[in-house]
């Protein structure tokens, strides 16, 4: 528990000196440019499909990421903090972004989320099911001065009043189902099934339940050997198809290559490539619309630092500028 508390002070110093995101996501695979639909190796891969949760049981966990297209242009800070039993997840987040106007001024919207994961296996089957609340408030006309970005950042976000902003409140619903096989894994959700807004109940839709479908499938070479020792190293091979029912879809494909020092010492190489297109162009994808990711994360004693970068597949035609390139950072501690 000491631990736990000595990350959560470390992390909240970080989250004063740099500028951040933390969006609810599964950050460890975003290298691989997959939400992690069919992944199950980490406590935040119940984002993406709550039906994970049963294959990564008891965690305390603490995060913070750290992202910018460009020094201090739309910085974001936030901070996530989960608690993981064998069948329940709870997880409390709040960010602040940040957005430049014309005029060199800046607004701000911190958005606070809590959500709660339930899921139940029958041995390798799994299903889940995640309610996430969000509400937001907002400021506007915000002043950085040159020079002194990063604290005037800081005070912005942890100490400045914020309003209410209207119509902000919101509680959604997903559900998901996931086949872990050890070697290969299939994973499905519908990633909203449900929603509620300020001045409503929460409402369920079949439309909706099969329009927000999602499809993954990983593949993955052994972890021990046939002397149950660690392989060197471990490939993972995973690929999604997000949305594949509505009219803008998305096809993700990522390749992980882990070298297993020990079994708490990790590095991982990622690289993926996410494709946007619309069912009836589906052979007639353009690959400039398409964005490419890359990272490496270094796992060590429950700490991970996650480091990957996201650019637009346009920049290898020559389109594009350095601002497109959004490079993240992210620390966190699980026990």
């Amino acid at each position: 528990m000491r631990r736990c508390l000595l990350a959560i002070l470390l992390l909240s110093v970080s989250a004063s000196v740099f500028a951040g995101v933390a969006d609810m996501q599964d950050d460890q695979h975003r290298g691989m440019g997959v939400r992690g639909i069919a992944l199950s190796d980490s406590y935040g891969t119940m984002f993406a499909n709550p039906a994970s949760l049963v294959f990564n049981p008891g965690s305390i966990s603490a995060s913070l990421w750290v992202t910018d297209n460009g020094y201090v242009n739309e910085p974001s800070s936030g901070l996530m903090l989960s608690f993981c039993g064998r069948r329940m997840g709870f997880t409390l987040e709040q960010t602040t972004e940040f957005t430049k106007r014309e005029d060199g001024l800046y607004n701000a919207l911190k958005y606070t989320y809590l959500q709660m994961d339930w899921a139940y296996n029958w041995k390798r089957l799994s299903a889940g099911l995640s309610l996430n609340a969000q509400t937001a408030m907002k400021r506007t006309s915000l002043e950085i001065d040159a020079g002194r970005e990063l604290s005037d950042l800081a005070v912005q976000t942890f100490f400045s009043r914020y309003e209410t902003k209207p119509n902000s409140t919101k509680v959604t619903a997903a559900l998901g189902a996931m086949l872990d096989m050890d070697w290969f894994t299939i994973g499905a959700v519908s990633d909203q099934f449900a929603e509620a807004s300020d001045e409503g109940s929460l409402e369920f839709s079949g439309k909706d339940l099969y329009e927000n479908l999602c499809f993954g499938l990983s593949l993955f070479s052994p972890t021990f050997n046939r002397r149950s020792q660690l392989n060197l190293f471990k490939t993972g091979i995973s690929v999604e198809l997000v949305h594949p029912f509505q009219d803008a879809s998305t096809l993700c494909g990522g390749i992980d290559v882990k070298m297993q020092m020990l079994p708490d010492a990790q590095v991982d190489f990622m690289a993926g490539w996410r494709q946007p297109f619309s069912r009836d162009k589906l052979f007639d994808m353009d690959w400039r619309d398409a964005t490419q990711s890359a990272g490496v994360v270094v796992t060590l004693l429950g700490w991970r630092i996650n480091a990957y970068a996201e650019f637009p597949a346009k920049v290898y035609a020559g389109e594009g500028t350095a601002s497109d390139v959004q490079a993240t950072v992210s620390l966190s501690y699980s026990r």
